[in-house]
């Protein structure tokens, strides 16, 4: 029944790409997000269907959507040179063997996210992208919600589509991250939706539902980077927020309402965050980050991904045998301290580059569009993301998820805004705009 479900899908983004010819873009990210070569038991099981449908997909630009060419180069030469670093931080590699499986799925997202900008470039497939993006994650993330209200939830558990740590949504605190980093995304397709062009309570009752099971599934999680995610996704609600005190006051009911309704075991977890020094999970951690930083002195070009198998750190810990407990092959569980170890000084400055420059991206689209009733939508959604996407970075300081598609197509979104407002915003010289909105058969 999964095989034919999937064979369905597959068969409707081929024929949708005769009438639409960024149809295979959008069946890329949702292959690359929802895994039906893991989910499939017979059929597409361990099929590269995304593969396939990345070659699909440039093919189908080549032939029949060739758009103008993006103005945003710098992005793009960041994007690139990114990539050849990664490639030769795997050409150096203490680990290469665990380097080159790494490799291949970490520079087919880079490519797909330098990529995308050259499809979504017009507001309803702007709209597409974020919708395939949250409904293949649904997939993931809905089971954890829905379970969590049935059972409870709890630490270690797995209670997604996928068996733990079978994909980036499998894993609880990259789970957590991103379900309320999308929070943003959510409340945009709530204010403008020009493909679910529902009535608006319609459109509260489908995107509000499924951003609570997203929440509910967060938190049931019992994963830590969630809170501090959730945190930051307040925090910039409330720092743009008019009416600060009522956020505030409806933050603290909402909080205390938690607390006496959550089991004990999940609020002695969440106290970690503070009391770090009682959690080992989270001494680990520092240790971890320390040996990062002192690998990447004496490798400062990196060590190529893979390189945590070189770890073997004694700690302060007394194992049950009395002896120092010693960390080895942990991984880094930190985006940041994972680049630098992985890909040195060089590799860290260029991710760092990526992610001042999405930032960048996303401050110009609303310098360019603030005041202009026609681009409210444009300028909402680039508001949004600056929130969620800076929401899941914090998070991310907890994670690694340096090559995860989720991460990756947030920032492929923030210069896909930019790129349609250099190509559609009206100019200071009364140049004639493109059309806002793409017509129903793009």
């Amino acid at each position: 029944m999964i095989d034919i479900l999937i064979f369905g899908i597959l068969a409707a983004i081929m024929i949708s790409n005769v009438i639409s010819p960024f149809a295979f873009a959008m069946g890329y990210v949702w292959v690359d997000i929802f895994y039906p070569q893991f989910i499939s038991y017979n059929v597409f099981h361990n099929t590269p269907l995304a593969g396939i449908i990345g070659g699909l997909m440039g093919l189908s630009y080549v032939l029949a959507d060739r758009g103008p060419i993006p103005k945003i180069k710098g992005m793009l030469a960041l994007y690139v040179l990114f990539g050849l670093d990664i490639t030769f931080t795997t050409y150096i590699a203490v680990e290469p063997e665990a380097a080159w499986v790494i490799y291949n799925p970490a520079v087919k997202v880079l490519i797909a996210a330098a990529f995308i900008p050259l499809v979504f470039r017009t507001r309803v497939r702007i709209e597409a992208f974020i919708q395939v993006i949250l409904f293949a994650a649904c997939a993931h993330i809905l089971p954890w919600g829905i379970k969590v209200l049935i059972s409870g939830g709890g630490y270690g558990k797995s209670l997604g589509l996928i068996s733990s740590n079978g994909s980036a949504l499998s894993e609880s605190s990259t789970m957590a991250d991103f379900a309320f980093a999308s929070v943003p995304l959510f409340i945009y397709l709530v204010q403008h939706n020009t493909i679910l062009n529902w009535p608006l309570r319609q459109r509260k009752i489908l995107f509000g539902g499924l951003m609570l099971l997203f929440s509910v599934g967060a938190l049931g999680s019992y994963a830590r980077t969630g809170l501090v995610t959730l945190g930051m996704v307040f925090g910039g609600y409330w720092l743009r927020s008019k009416r600060k005190m009522l956020l505030l006051s409806l933050a603290a009911v909402l909080g205390i309402g938690l607390l006496i309704s959550s089991a004990s075991s999940w609020t002695n977890r969440m106290q970690t965050i503070v009391d770090y020094q009682q959690d080992n999970s989270a001494e680990t951690r520092l240790v971890v980050w320390k040996w990062a930083w002192d690998f990447t002195k004496d490798h400062p070009f990196g060590g190529g991904f893979g390189d945590y198998l070189q770890q073997n750190v004694e700690t302060d810990q007394i194992g049950p045998d009395g002896q120092h407990v010693y960390v080895t092959r942990r991984a880094f569980h930190s985006i940041y301290f994972a680049v630098l170890a992985e890909h040195g000084y060089p590799g860290l400055l260029l991710f760092i580059s990526i992610l001042a420059g999405s930032f960048r991206c996303l401050y110009k689209v609303r310098q360019a569009t603030r005041g202009l009733p026609e681009e409210q939508w444009c300028y909402d959604l680039a508001g949004h993301l600056q929130i969620g996407l800076f929401a899941f970075l914090c998070g991310a300081a907890f994670i690694d998820a340096s090559f995860y598609a989720v991460l990756w197509y947030q920032l492929a979104l923030c210069m896909c805004l930019r790129e349609y407002t250099l190509q559609n915003i009206r100019q200071p010289n009364g140049a004639a705009a493109l059309p806002a909105v793409e017509p129903a058969n793009a």
